[in-house]
């Protein structure tokens, strides 16, 4: 059973013009390692006043010793856009009792998946966690479920966290901004399904190039969610960032007309 928090003033999709920006930076998953993240923005030469814009594939948080300082970075960087990872979405369930987890339920996988530094933040007086961590958990969870991003190279790019639940992005799209129940079982799988990261990964490891992993109706998707190893891995029009920042040291970032120019020419 999911445990989305539905949140009717929050759009689960959103398509995003970004047609007029000098760059658009795509990276993984960052899990309160904001160093890392700062390091590779400028690595990247990343100006955001020259037109740069970045968007994370979502799981800001939990595993690293960045993840209160999350709130006050994004403030820094307001041209910064994300996506729901299945940490957000938990936490959220952690401070905002209403999906189909129960906040106790929800508190207890956020602390297994990483999450044990919420324990140094609940309200002195009650079990739950304090208004910072509830402030953090909101804004985090105004991302869309998926975006549609308009490139400076003309191109139309998805962005979820985990996968493309659907035969199509259209389907995706038409789903997310569909009625209950089957959009809060949509968004949830695509926070958190691993299947074709899995196959994708597997593939990598033979060294195949599999056509098979397209997603009709999008130049090009990227996820995070499912740790790749050291390096990205792409088949089809899909790839995947996560390279375990938290544990490799490795935070993945592209430039994303760049990279899907460099994959149409290896073909």
């Amino acid at each position: 059973m999911s445990g989305i928090t539905r949140r009717p003033e929050i759009a689960d999709h959103q398509t995003v013009d970004l047609s007029g920006a000098r760059r658009v930076l795509v990276f993984g998953d960052v899990h309160g390692n904001l160093a890392l993240l700062r390091t590779k923005l400028a690595e990247m030469g990343y100006a955001p006043s020259s037109g740069d814009v970045a968007i994370s594939v979502g799981d800001w948080l939990d595993r690293g010793p960045d993840d209160l300082a999350v709130g006050d970075f994004l403030a820094e960087h307001p041209e910064i856009r994300w996506v729901r990872g299945n940490h957000e979405d938990i936490l959220r369930n952690a401070c905002q009792p209403g999906g189909r987890f129960s906040s106790n339920q929800a508190a207890a996988m956020l602390i297994r998946n990483g999450g044990g530094w919420i324990l140094d933040q609940l309200h002195e007086t009650e079990n739950r966690p304090n208004d910072q961590v509830v402030e953090l958990a909101d804004l985090l969870n105004t991302g869309p479920v998926a975006m549609t991003v308009l490139t400076p190279g003309g191109r139309r790019v998805g962005i979820v966290h985990a996968a493309v639940p659907a035969d199509s992005w259209t389907d995706l799209v038409d789903a997310l901004e569909g009625p209950d129940p089957h959009r809060e079982d949509m968004a949830f799988h695509t926070m958190c399904d691993r299947a074709a990261a899995h196959y994708a990964i597997r593939a990598a490891k033979d060294g195949q190039v599999l056509d098979d992993m397209i997603v009709p109706g999008i130049d090009h998707v990227f996820h995070g969610h499912t740790r790749t190893g050291e390096r990205p891995v792409r088949h089809g029009n899909q790839t995947w960032l996560d390279t375990g920042a938290y544990r490799t040291g490795i935070l993945t970032m592209v430039d994303i007309d760049q990279w899907i120019a460099t994959a149409s020419s290896h073909h």
